[in-house]
């Protein structure tokens, strides 16, 4: 049995213009020989304190070995103090939301 491999890769950030909402898109890449399920894509954005100013998330399923997807998220309450982010990946239900 072959198992999927998957890498997050091109994320770019929109941030809010007018609202509290900002734009993460990026792209999975399944990179193993493996079909993957169920991928979940999971992000935070931490200030210079460590603390977690906010959350998101989005998922996708069956993405095939070899296949690229673009994904996009909305970042409510998008950060308004200098912040950086961290995105995870899990092929399980809750588990990018560490």
């Amino acid at each position: 049995m072959f198992n999927p491999r998957i890498e997050i890769q091109d994320i770019t950030i929109t941030p809010p213009n007018g609202s509290v909402f900002g734009i993460l898109e990026g792209k999975v890449h399944n990179y193993g020989r493996g079909n993957a399920r169920y991928v979940e894509v999971g992000v935070k954005f931490i200030d210079e304190n460590g603390v977690v100013l906010t959350t998101g998330y989005t998922n996708m399923s069956n993405v095939g070995p070899g296949e690229k997807r673009v994904f996009s998220m909305i970042i409510s309450n998008y950060p308004t103090v200098p912040s950086t982010y961290e995105a995870y990946y899990s092929l399980s239900v809750g588990g990018a939301m560490f």
